[in-house]
């Protein structure tokens, strides 16, 4: 395979008509380019059988074996060919005051192709999956970097922010139902799929029952019956209100829908820093702003006894007590049997991951043997600023699957670190 591009840049600065305002407009260059490029790999490793093993024996005979057996658990595709990104960008560079002040903005079209995806086999196979090239993504947003500094001088400084938007969409999946479905009980058993990526939407969403409230008392549940929408026969004050999204009175798997996505629009980070002859002081933080986090840390039953956050003592506990938690109680547990927004948050966060404070006591130490004696302190991960319930926003648990993220069945939160330490050099 051959992956063609090809770039342009044009250095306006340089340009004679630019000298009038060359003292303050340091540079500035617009660039585009187009290219293709590819990723060989999984095909390589994909387009053979692949052999699964069951330790759980077998019947030979009439007498079991403990023996382990193999069977085939996807089927060769010798069609099987490399995933292509095609990306066209558009970008200008440009720096101010002698080069203290910088900006970069850049902005991209990606459209990921012929990626390879994994695709149920008939069970009349007697294997699970076939992997096909039969995927498309669509990539969309901007990229940003500003730096403003001083670098000379007894007292310097620098400020950099860079950030960027992006919108992702499925465009193709080769399956009859167009979805990539996520693995089933993730949160507990039973309780079904809980992502899945479609057509139309963003790679790796959140898809359950919407709620509307919680019942407040038996007239209201008799008014709602009385409008045909879904809900229980035997509906009791305390119970979620689920949305009856097709309409048709019954609520079932119809009536899932979107709930929220995994991956963010908007990320970004800061960095200053200052510095006065020996004494530096630094300060950097990130964040990501958009997702959804899924936060299944709590026991995943209705049972009074069960584990749950601080979160349930606003639960439903009378008319109105709560719109939003519905009850707990034994035997009452359809409140937590279907995924729903119930366990959905906001995502978004910002996290100072570091301040360091040093001074370098190289100008005291009055030999040639030591040139370098800084001393400093640190704090790592000091705060996050989140409306996020759990323990930490920043999660990385995936169920296995390498497009999707935010899931928290209860991750280990990053640790705050506190550190004191000394750079000596010779």
């Amino acid at each position: 395979m051959s992956f063609p591009s090809v770039s342009a840049a044009w250095v306006i600065s340089n340009e004679r008509w630019m000298e009038p305002v060359k003292d303050w407009f340091s540079l500035l260059k617009i660039r585009a380019s187009w290219g293709s490029s590819g990723n060989l790999n999984p095909a390589n490793i994909l387009n053979y059988n692949a052999f699964a093993f069951n330790a759980a024996g077998y019947t030979f005979g009439n007498k079991a074996s403990d023996s382990t057996s193999a069977f085939i658990n996807s089927i060769e595709n010798g069609d099987l060919t490399g995933e292509t990104s095609t990306q066209f960008n558009v970008g200008i560079d440009a720096r101010f005051f002698d080069s203290r002040l910088g900006l970069s903005i850049d902005g991209y079209h990606r459209t990921s192709s012929d990626c390879i995806i994994p695709v149920s086999d008939p069970t009349t196979l007697g294997t699970l999956t076939t992997y096909l090239n039969s995927g498309e993504i669509r990539n969309a947003g901007i990229e940003y970097a500003i730096d403003w500094g001083k670098y000379t001088g007894d007292f310097q400084y620098g400020i950099k922010l860079n950030g960027a938007w992006n919108r992702n969409e499925v465009v193709r999946i080769g399956t009859a139902d167009r979805i990539l479905h996520g693995t089933k009980d993730v949160l507990s058993d039973n309780t079904g799929e809980i992502y899945r990526s479609m057509v139309g939407q963003p790679v790796g969403v959140f898809y359950g029952y919407k709620t509307l409230g919680v019942f407040q008392n038996h007239e209201e549940i008799v008014e709602y019956a009385a409008t045909g929408k879904a809900m229980y026969e035997d509906a009791m004050p305390g119970e979620l209100i689920y949305a009856d999204i097709n309409g048709d009175g019954i609520l079932n798997e119809e009536d899932r829908t979107v709930l929220g996505k995994s991956h963010p629009d908007v990320t970004t980070g800061i960095n200053l820093w200052f510095a006065y002859k020996g004494l530096d002081l630094s300060i950097s933080g990130y964040g990501a702003f958009g997702q959804q986090i899924v936060a299944s840390y709590s026991a995943f039953t209705e049972n009074q006894t069960a584990n749950f956050t601080s979160d349930m003592l606003d639960r439903w506990c009378g008319e109105g007590t709560s719109n939003t938690l519905p009850r707990i109680g034994y035997g009452f547990n359809r409140n937590w049997a279907h995924f729903s927004d119930l366990l959905v948050q906001d995502g978004s966060y910002f996290r100072l991951s570091n301040i360091t404070l040093g001074y370098d006591f190289k100008h005291l130490i009055k030999n040639d043997v030591i040139s370098r004696c800084r001393l400093y302190v640190a704090a790592r991960n000091l705060a996050t600023l989140t409306k996020y319930r759990g323990a930490d926003p920043e999660l990385s648990y995936s169920a296995g699957e390498s497009w999707m993220q935010g899931i928290d069945l209860g991750s280990y939160p990053t640790a705050k670190t506190f550190l004191v330490g000394i750079n000596l050099s010779f």
